[in-house]
């Protein structure tokens, strides 16, 4: 990351906001969103985890650059807050990576909306899909099952829930708390079952997830079988895809029926549309 090119990305970005110093805005109060690359493990899981909490006036610069620019090409539709709550999934994940899990544990669980932001994001992942792909070709059409969409999750989101959920108690109990837990027990359901080139990784980890918060006693065993229960079969078109079980195409992120956890919709118009139907077999 100490390269020439990253140096001068760090002061182009500094110089585009008026302010010589990356670390300060020029009141004097503190960049949130600068990350010094040298910072003690942390220094720099606090100011990732900031990166989780609500507020403004924010720029990625030091280190959090370098985990968004490799993905730009597939980012167009992210805004800037999902940016912001990637590159602190990714630097966080890092950080576990290399031996700070308990240091980010500390980070993340000063402040529950940290955990609620990442459970956000992994519940409504932004669409992932490279513009280069013609609109015309399949894949542009089903982006949330390439091997862009793992990649995103392998390497911040979902790697992050697996350090922190497969190493730590405490998370585990902390984050059964937050509104949105039950979504993200979905999610990694969702995962755990997919059969998509690209997704082995994705899927092992999303497994171990549920397999760890099972053992913990935060899932039991009911909702551990129904996550593994495979769903919807692949469409014939793209070998390895999920079809809305409405409208019979796999556009957009699909999501399991909350309930029975057996069928998929690409919204919740088909999933209205399909009850008075689907009602006679949705069982818990």
């Amino acid at each position: 990351m100490n390269t020439p090119e990253f140096k001068r990305s760090m002061k182009e970005q500094a110089d585009a906001f008026g302010n010589p110093d990356p670390s300060k805005w020029p009141d004097g109060t503190e960049t949130v969103g600068y990350v010094p690359e040298k910072a003690p493990p942390a220094d720099k899981a606090r100011r990732y985890v900031r990166l989780l909490l609500p507020g403004y006036e924010r720029m990625l610069v030091g280190e959090t650059p370098v985990w968004t620019q490799p993905y730009y090409r597939v980012m167009g539709n992210f805004n800037s807050r999902d940016l912001e709550w990637f590159a602190a999934n990714c630097g966080l994940a890092h950080l576990c990576k290399v031996g700070h899990t308990a240091i980010v544990e500390k980070a993340l669980l000063v402040d529950l909306m940290a955990l609620h932001s990442m459970c956000k994001w992994f519940m409504k992942t932004p669409i992932v899909v490279d513009h280069r792909i013609p609109e015309s070709q399949p894949l542009r059409k089903l982006p949330q099952y390439t091997a862009d969409y793992a990649s995103v999750l392998n390497v911040g989101p979902l790697r992050l829930f697996h350090y922190m959920i497969t190493t730590s108690p405490l998370f585990m109990s902390k984050l059964s708390k937050v509104k949105r837990f039950e979504y993200v027990i979905r999610r990694f359901g969702d995962l755990a079952t997919r059969t998509d080139r690209g997704f082995a990784k994705t899927k092992q980890m999303a497994f171990e997830c549920l397999q760890a918060l099972l053992k913990g006693g935060i899932i039991d065993q009911v909702t551990y079988d129904q996550c593994m229960t495979p769903i919807t079969p692949p469409t014939p078109a793209i070998e390895g895809q999920y079809l809305c079980h409405t409208c019979q195409t796999g556009e957009g992120d699909l999501m399991k029926c909350s309930r029975c956890l057996q069928v998929r919709y690409c919204s919740v118009l088909c999933q209205k549309k399909d009850w008075a139907t689907h009602k006679k077999t949705c069982k818990k």
